[in-house]
């Protein structure tokens, strides 16, 4: 079966409504709730059908926000600390302080920071959900 065929089929439509619904029909990033929205797989696991996801695989996203998911290129910004005489080693040391930093509780303060760099406003709700979100990563 095609991704395109899963899209259509109501097991995804049923699971893609389950997602929504839990996430209050809010993107969990900025919390737009009148832009389109999507349902978005944090990863893709092989063999998996889309809708086989457990709910901290799934995010609802604006469409703005999905599509900026998409587009970011980890390994670019890796290059580019590269390029400007970082090196692998300072680099996973910065990714893991920030790992650090995000599952110690102090994420909140951390996406707040990342996500003005875009401009939104971001309410204390939205960042209120990211919190119950990382709980639920636990699971």
């Amino acid at each position: 079966m095609t991704y395109a065929d899963q899209i259509k089929s109501p097991l995804w439509q049923k699971r893609r409504l389950e997602i929504l619904s839990k996430d209050d029909f809010t993107c969990q990033v900025c919390g737009e709730k009148e832009r389109t929205l999507h349902v978005h797989h944090i990863k893709y696991k092989n063999g998996c059908k889309i809708w086989q996801y457990k709910d901290s695989e799934l995010i609802t996203l604006c469409d703005n926000f999905h599509e900026l998911e998409h587009k970011i290129d980890i390994d670019k910004y890796i290059n580019y600390l590269s390029s400007n005489d970082i090196t692998k080693i300072e680099t996973s040391l910065i990714l893991e302080n920030i790992s650090s930093i995000i599952f110690n509780n102090n994420y909140k303060r951390v996406l707040y920071n990342l996500l003005s760099s875009y401009g939104n406003n971001i309410e204390n709700t939205v960042l209120d959900k990211l919190e119950k979100r990382r709980i639920n990563w636990i699971d």
